[in-house]
């Protein structure tokens, strides 16, 4: 009996993957999304601030959090945010001492 009730259980469950990322689907909702990968951004000047949009594979229905890394570089700070709980995409802000080119990386999860 509980081999049936675990197979019954997987078949509900649906993974779709992507290039950088995937997504948990169990009956019709999705219980976990999540997505990665790296940007380089630019700065100009002494500490220059630059934003870029990062476009997610797929769309947030319920977005937990998106937390960036900067690789490299000498960074004063980085930051990422959303407009709301549906989303597809982020903002990525960096801001360096001097001017120059970081990468970097980003990963966001949610539902």
């Amino acid at each position: 009996m509980l081999k049936k009730e675990i197979f019954d259980n997987i078949d509900k469950i649906k993974i779709e993957t992507y290039n950088n990322g995937f997504r948990i689907k169990k009956n019709e909702d999705y219980v976990f999304s999540a997505c990665w990968g790296s940007v380089n951004i630019t700065t100009t000047g002494s500490n220059g601030l630059t934003t870029t949009t990062v476009n997610f594979p797929f769309t947030f229905h319920n977005i937990g959090g998106v937390l960036t890394n900067v690789i490299g570089g000498s960074p004063l700070l980085q930051n990422s945010s959303n407009g709301g709980l549906t989303t597809s995409s982020v903002d990525v802000t960096l801001q360096r001492t001097t001017a120059g080119t970081s990468g970097v990386r980003w990963y966001a999860y949610g539902s």
